[in-house]
């Protein structure tokens, strides 16, 4: 009979970003923080991005990046990782499809507590654990050319291209392909994470003063918009040129009443920005 392998516990910090009063889990491994705080009318009671070397102010353009980037400059672990405050991966069920959830719901709260030793087996036989992709009607750069700015997307290809041009050829493959993942959601080793924000704010200094930012309040996050594209991309470089073994999970959507009019709105947006938007075809009720 074979031994039962026992693997050292890992390291795992996973940051839970909010922005606004929304029920937030405090459990081992998930942190919330606020981003934003500095310029918010809310104080949420919990750890915030304004302390220690920070960029709170920018979140008007920067949104949640500038929670992201208070853990790179502030914080180190073994392995990092990053959820929102309605939307958690699904660790306990592999294999499901991502689905709306309530904030009250037995399920959410058992896979959140339940998580650690799901986690550890995940990382101790892969390097990356992201949501699952989706499909677009349209590549990434018509997408965003279509719906935000031409000569911004124009800027931040050129940008990558200049400061990397190792990445020209994932560039151009990850930006002409429909598959997409979103949010930014992943847990990973902090090498990973730390070449990638190093990578993303060289662009973002380069790009920065060359970026014409919306008066519109939800196009004037183009640096978040922007770094979950750089995001596909990185992910991509690490698959095929670093060849690290990665797994997708599902995850789940609250949808609560508390936040139904921002649900609403993002599916309407949605299907404004991308047509037919296959990533709701996926939603399941929970």
């Amino acid at each position: 009979m074979s031994e039962k392998i026992i693997y050292k516990p890992l390291r795992v910090k996973i940051f839970s970003i909010f922005f606004r009063p929304f029920k937030a889990f405090h459990v081992n491994p998930f942190i919330p923080i606020q981003a934003g705080k500095s310029g918010s009318k809310y104080n949420l009671g919990f750890l915030g991005d304004d302390t220690g070397e920070n960029i709170s102010h920018k979140n008007k353009t920067f949104s949640e990046l500038t929670a992201y980037y208070w853990v790179w400059k502030n914080i180190k672990s073994e392995y990092i990782g990053f959820c929102h405050y309605r939307r958690y991966l699904n660790f306990l069920s592999p294999k499901d499809k991502c689905k709306a959830i309530s904030a009250n719901s037995k399920k959410l709260y058992v896979n959140l507590t339940h998580s650690i030793p799901a986690i550890e087996n995940y990382l101790h036989e892969y390097d990356l654990i992201l949501p699952q992709r989706h499909n677009l009607e349209n590549s990434i750069s018509q997408l965003y050319q279509t719906h935000f700015s031409a000569s911004d997307w124009e800027h931040f290809t050129d940008t990558i291209t200049k400061l990397y041009p190792q990445l020209q050829t994932i560039s151009d493959k990850t930006f002409n392909e429909n598959r997409y993942i979103y949010y930014m959601l992943f847990i990973t080793k902090w090498e990973y994470f730390d070449e990638f924000m190093t990578m993303l704010f060289n662009i973002f200094s380069d790009l920065e003063p060359k970026i014409s930012v919306s008066n519109n309040p939800y196009k004037s996050r183009v640096f978040a918009f922007l770094a979950e594209r750089f995001y596909n991309l990185y992910i991509q470089h690490l698959i095929d040129e670093k060849r690290v073994k990665y797994l997708e999970l599902p995850f789940y959507t609250i949808k609560d009443s508390l936040i139904i009019k921002y649900y609403l709105f993002f599916i309407k947006r949605a299907y404004r920005l991308f047509g037919r938007f296959h990533y709701f075809d996926s939603f399941k009720p929970a």
